[in-house]
């Protein structure tokens, strides 16, 4: 608590979450069995591994030239992140000539080694999105979701660290930046950063923002669909260069590029839709490049169409194995990449999802290569406009909680109301759909799968509603369900009593408190982290309803339930689905 001085020194204290410990440099020496394994040297100094008592291996950073201004820097710009996709800093020495650092130890090395090695390990699209998702959101987290802004300064695939299951961690904060105020514009004649990655307006006129981490960061997505380096010692073309020339000439321009591993006819869509979020990252206007919450929201909507293609694939393949009768005659490729679908075909697909869709579907249409389905009509839109985007009229708590309970009611009928467990796998703002008198409805049905076709459980979709709560109550993080951050601060703020602070502003003085409690304690047991420790959606229906029994009672209006909270919204679907015709669809 040494190391900053002034407003800076108060604003990382008051909100740092971690409590890291101070070791001795005797035990830093024990930990590493003096200093006996070296696992990687930097301009910094060098990393070692370590053991703690607890037999937990960690990596201990060794400042060589103890440049104390630069230790002070890192350390107290890493204490401030607290994110599952960043590197957990454990422990910390400051004595005299021993300025070191402890974080996790991650054991796959970096993203740099396993995009670049000579033994070529493959990786699959899915994988490089996800990676790339996770990345993304912690800077998202860094950019937008912190009390001070943090600008890391230095993304690049060998700061990016992976875990046993490829799973993304930023790491090196060593020039990175606390920012007290993202309005204010940050010089530096001292510009630093990687070849390669490092923004050339920034490198140009020393203007530092959080949009010099959106432009490196679009350098490794052209990194993760071309495994090429962007930065090489050997003469080779610079692949930053050419890409974003061939882009400048439209998006197809670039398919040249792609990694021959993972690109085909199927998910050509999807490359080129990462390879244009690149470009828009690296544009050369800063204004122009997207903010890092809305490359989270593009790169996680490539990745469900990934997943689901791929989920898609598998649906027809079991419908042509399960027919009884002669198969109907199909046109495949010289390739067999993309394969022409008879309307039997797709007709028995759909029979076996009528059972998954959630709000009531009028029809369908079918004319390849257009599969569109008919619902109901949503008259008041969906729960994520009424938070964010409708600005006439607001949500008053017992409608948040009416809306909540109608979810939860559809939620737990999918998991227990049917012959077989339901997992929706994607509950967020955007699918809960608002009918006449605030009945909510779950939809996307594209996102839904049984139990048997994804490694989902019952409790992933509690965990996801659980977030899902947390937004409803604050308001505050829009589409990127920041889980664990969400979780702990609403925890933090009610165990120091200020958990009106976390709710939204407009619901000032309208919830009782022992509904306010109760509401976060819900939510706080679905996004444990063990499965074992979350509820059953039927428990958290109860714990909802009586969350509204107390508001109720607060008002003295226990006997006036209004009748929207009474209804169950009609989830099971007819099977007299109309075939509509093309001109009908055009007509509407």
């Amino acid at each position: 608590m040494e190391l900053k001085q002034g407003g800076d020194r108060s604003k990382w204290i008051a909100n740092s979450n971690h409590n890291i410990q101070c070791f001795t440099e005797g035990e830093i020496e024990r930990m590493t069995s003096n200093y006996k394994t070296i696992l990687g040297r930097g301009a910094f100094g060098e990393v070692y591994r370590g053991v703690l008592e607890n037999s937990s291996v960690v990596a201990v950073k060794k400042f060589v030239h103890n440049v104390k201004e630069n230790f002070d820097q890192e350390l107290t710009v890493h204490r401030e992140i607290n994110h599952k996709n960043v590197v957990r800093l454990i422990g910390y020495c400051v004595e005299e000539n021993a300025l070191m650092i402890v974080t996790e130890y991650i054991a796959n090395g970096n993203l740099n080694g396993i995009l670049h090695s000579n033994d070529r390990v493959p990786i699959s699209l899915e994988t490089r999105l996800r990676i790339a998702t996770e990345c993304a959101e912690a800077l998202a987290f860094m950019h937008s979701y912190m009390y001070t802004q943090v600008i890391h300064g230095d993304i690049k695939p060998s700061n990016i660290l992976l875990d046993g299951s490829l799973k993304a961690k930023i790491s090196d904060f060593g020039i990175s930046r606390l920012v007290n105020d993202p309005d204010r514009t940050l010089f530096t004649s001292h510009v630093m950063g990687s070849i390669g990655y490092m923004d050339p307006l920034f490198a140009r006129d020393g203007r530092l923002t959080a949009k010099s981490d959106v432009y490196s960061f679009g350098v490794v997505m052209v990194e993760l669909i071309t495994r090429r380096r962007a930065a090489t010692s050997s003469g080779e073309a610079n692949i930053v260069v050419a890409f974003t020339n061939a882009l400048a000439n439209g998006v197809r321009g670039v398919r040249e590029f792609f990694d021959a591993e993972i690109a085909s006819q199927r998910n050509m869509k999807i490359m080129e839709g990462v390879a244009k979020l690149a470009g828009q990252c690296m544009r050369m206007e800063r204004d122009r490049r997207p903010e890092m919450i809305d490359v989270v929201e593009r790169l996680r909507t490539l990745g469900r169409a990934s997943h689901q293609g791929q989920q898609r694939a598998d649906l027809f393949s079991w419908a042509r194995k399960s027919k009884t009768t002669s198969p109907a005659p199909v046109t495949t490729s010289s390739s067999d990449l993309c394969r022409r679908f008879s309307f039997e075909e797709m007709n028995a697909a759909r029979r076996s999802y009528d059972k998954l869709l959630l709000v009531n579907a009028t029809g369908y249409f079918v004319d390849s290569p257009h599969v569109i389905l008919v619902y109901d009509f949503m008259a008041r839109a969906s729960l994520h406009h009424h938070l964010y985007m409708n600005q006439e009229t607001r949500l008053t708590w017992k409608q948040r909680l009416e809306i909540c309970i109608g979810t939860a009611r559809g939620l737990h009928y999918l998991h227990r109301g049917t012959e077989h467990a339901i997992i929706h796998g994607s509950v967020d703002s955007t699918n809960i759909f608002i009918y006449e008198n605030w009945v909510a409805k779950i939809i996307d049905g594209d996102n839904v799968f049984g139990e048997h076709t994804r490694r989902l459980t019952e409790k992933s979709d509690v965990h996801d509603f659980g977030a899902l709560l947390f937004e409803i109550l604050s308001a505050q993080v829009g589409r990127i369900l920041l889980k664990d951050y969400m979780s702990q601060r609403a925890l933090r703020y009610k165990e120091e009593g200020i958990l009106h602070f976390f709710h939204d502003p407009t619901l000032k003085g309208e919830i009782n408190q022992q509904s306010l409690n109760k509401f976060a304690e819900t939510a706080a047991r679905c996004v444990a982290d063990k499965d074992i420790d979350r509820p059953s959606m039927e428990d958290v229906l109860s714990d909802l309803e009586c969350t509204l029994q107390l508001q109720f009672e607060h008002e003295k209006l226990a006997d006036t339930l209004p009748s929207a909270h009474c209804k169950l919204p009609v989830y099971v679907m007819n099977n007299s689905h109309r075939n509509f015709s093309r001109p009908e669809i055009n007509s509407w």
